[in-house]
């Protein structure tokens, strides 16, 4: 059922100023998000580099938690664009497809949006790329990451499988797959998630598919990431660490 909010939009919080949400954002917010122009590197071998296409620091990180939780879906407009530079860099690398993160569909109700799925989407227009749902969830109910421990986050099972059914829907996918194995290819595959926190989502996902395509080069995409110990830009991208204002994009 939709919410009531579809058809009378509620106001939403956005850098602690409450604004209609036909308004969308502020100018103080809109003035603050910071485009990411570069491929960062990944925390771990499983994953070649990472494709964020924002900073989520700061008032960044709430807009793109208030689109997440389906609070103000009209942020989407502001939120969703690509660098030229990362662009660029990203069809230099000619991926072979896009994969989703999948999600749970008891979540993706509640937020009443496939969050990955949307960047997925975003990218595969922007780059040109076919989409492949090549994983699924173990279980339907998954712990959400954000409230996982750093052991548990290393440690835990791995949530996600080969979506085994992608094979007998698909058969064009499967003949491009098998070609591309046959030949000695590299297939080149950009995972796409919503929000890279330490990033050990991307890092299992990727596990999982290094499991069927042992030769496969991945990287991961998603519409924003939080610098950390494990996961830090270049020190010339864009001053980030005074926090410097991205140049606005046209």
């Amino acid at each position: 059922m939709k919410s009531i909010f579809a058809f009378f939009p509620a106001p939403f919080l956005c850098q602690g100023c409450i604004l209609p949400s036909w308004n969308a954002i502020c100018s103080q917010c809109l003035r603050s998000i910071q485009v990411n122009h570069e491929l960062i590197p990944a925390p771990t071998s499983t994953l070649v580099a990472l494709a964020p296409l924002l900073y989520a620091h700061q008032s960044t990180y709430t807009l793109i938690r208030v689109w997440k939780e389906q609070r103000g879906s009209i942020l989407r407009q502001h939120l969703f664009k690509i660098s030229p530079e990362l662009r660029r860099a990203l069809l230099q690398i000619e991926f072979d497809f896009i994969v989703t993160i999948p999600q749970s569909k008891k979540r993706s109700w509640k937020r009443e949006q496939r969050t990955a799925e949307e960047v997925a989407k975003f990218c595969s227009t922007e780059l040109n790329l076919p989409l492949l749902q090549l994983l699924d969830l173990h279980q339907e109910t998954t712990p959400r990451v954000a409230t996982m421990s750093a052991w548990e986050r290393t440690y835990s099972p791995n949530p996600f499988k080969i979506n085994e059914q992608l094979f007998q829907d698909d058969i064009k996918i499967v003949e491009k797959l098998e070609a591309l194995v046959m030949h000695g290819n590299e297939i080149k595959i950009l995972l796409a998630d919503d929000l890279i926190t330490s990033g050990s989502t991307l890092c299992k996902a990727a596990e999982m598919i290094h499991g069927l395509l042992p030769r496969a080069k991945i990287y991961g995409a998603s519409l924003g990431f939080r610098p950390s110990h494990r996961i830090k830009p270049s020190e010339q991208s864009l001053d980030f660490q005074h926090g410097a204002h991205s140049r606005m994009m046209t």
